[in-house]
């Protein structure tokens, strides 16, 4: 029994460890890819990476997730027109709302995109990771919830999409 443990544990020891070096690169790769998406005067401050997980399609996302970025982006315009007085307030020289605005409609466009693509199931073709993070300049600090979309290999970002956090 000893004989085959010991040989086991030294397997797994190996791939876990192959893993988290993997996770590492991945998430260095990322903040590569946010930081040069940023102007110079700009500060990075990483909230939260979530575990890579894998993907099957160009944009594949769980049921589950789909509804957490659905709840999110509700969550983004409550606190919009919280803040607009229902868009009787609103001023477009407000940086962080123009933003907000704008980022929305991105995302709301993407979110169909993205619910096509996850009705259609294919092979496994690579890993997503979740990225909470700021971007803090003189004008203030604006926050994001950005997916990435990596081969298999974790080495190449083959799609992103953000959503802006109040």
């Amino acid at each position: 029994m000893k004989k085959i443990f010991l040989p086991l544990l030294a397997c797994l020891m190996v791939l876990l460890t192959g893993c988290s070096k993997n996770d590492e690169d991945m998430q260095a790769l990322i903040i590569q890819h946010i930081k040069a998406n940023m102007n110079p005067d700009e500060k990075l401050e990483i909230n939260d990476f979530s575990k890579p997980d894998s993907t099957f399609g160009v944009m594949y996302m769980s049921e589950k997730e789909i509804l957490h970025i659905t709840e999110t982006i509700e969550k983004v315009t409550e606190y919009f027109m919280q803040k607009t007085n229902n868009m009787t307030n609103y001023d477009p020289n407000d940086g962080y709302l123009a933003y907000l605005a704008n980022k929305q409609m991105l995302v709301s466009a993407q979110i169909n995109e993205v619910m096509a693509h996850s009705m259609q199931r294919k092979d496994f073709n690579g890993w997503r990771i979740r990225v909470t993070y700021a971007v803090t300049n003189r004008n203030g600090k604006r926050k994001a919830e950005e997916w990435f979309f990596l081969d298999k290999d974790g080495k190449f970002i083959y799609n992103t999409f953000a959503i802006p956090l109040p």
